[in-house]
């Protein structure tokens, strides 16, 4: 489970505007942290809800405490962070496979080194850890109709959260924060790993669909 310590608005700039803020213009995203109000809130609502996972016998980890305030960069682009809030955005579980995801918003590109730690342990007891190929995040990607925003297809990117799990079947969701080419590009991937294979729905969604059997190696 997340955590909201150190909470910020994410950098503002293309990608920030393309997944969380299409409506405004950069100079329009608020910056900075979140009201500490709103923080320790959401702590409290957190920990509430731990204690009730507890109760039921279920084991709760959560992130390393992350300073977000503090700033990283590539070639192309310098960001601080956001949050450690949403695991299920960074981070696709399917069985004992986790595949770390190709984030669209630059704030979130080192987000899952504060679950380093829970990962390693998570390796050491057996399951399989997975990165699908890091982003580049360049202007271009976020070059979009801001009307109905979707990341190019320069690049595959996509949040864990645009996957879901239904019944025997994923399904992958093109929106603000998953391009087309994050789910065609991918699904390959998770046939092999995780013994699903996979048929395109439509232009706007790919679906998953698991045999009796694993599929070979491609």
């Amino acid at each position: 489970m997340g955590n909201a310590l150190h909470a910020r608005f994410p950098t503002s700039d293309p990608s920030t505007r393309l997944a969380e803020f299409p409506e405004r213009s950069l100079e329009g995203i608020p910056q900075g942290p979140f009201p500490q109000r709103i923080i320790e809130e959401t702590e409290e609502d957190l920990e509430a809800f731990i204690a009730v996972l507890t109760q039921l016998g279920i084991t709760v980890k959560r992130p390393e405490t992350w300073p977000h305030e503090a700033r990283f960069s590539t070639i192309h682009w310098e960001s601080q962070g956001f949050y450690n809030y949403c695991p299920r955005d960074i981070l696709l579980v399917i069985g004992d496979q986790i595949i770390e995801t190709p984030n669209v918003i630059r704030s979130r590109a080192q987000e899952t080194f504060s679950y380093r730690t829970l990962m390693l342990d998570y390796l050491k007891s057996g399951a399989r850890w997975y990165s699908a190929p890091r982003p580049m995040l360049l202007d271009s990607l976020f070059e979009v109709d801001l009307t109905g925003p979707t990341p190019r297809n320069h690049e595959p990117a996509f949040d864990a959260a645009n996957v879901l799990r239904l019944g025997q079947d994923l399904i992958y969701l093109v929106s603000s924060t998953g391009n087309e080419l994050g789910g065609n590009g991918c699904r390959p991937s998770w046939a092999r790993l995780s013994g699903f294979t996979s048929s395109k729905m439509s232009t706007s969604a790919a679906t998953l669909t698991r045999h009796s059997r694993p599929c070979g190696p491609a």
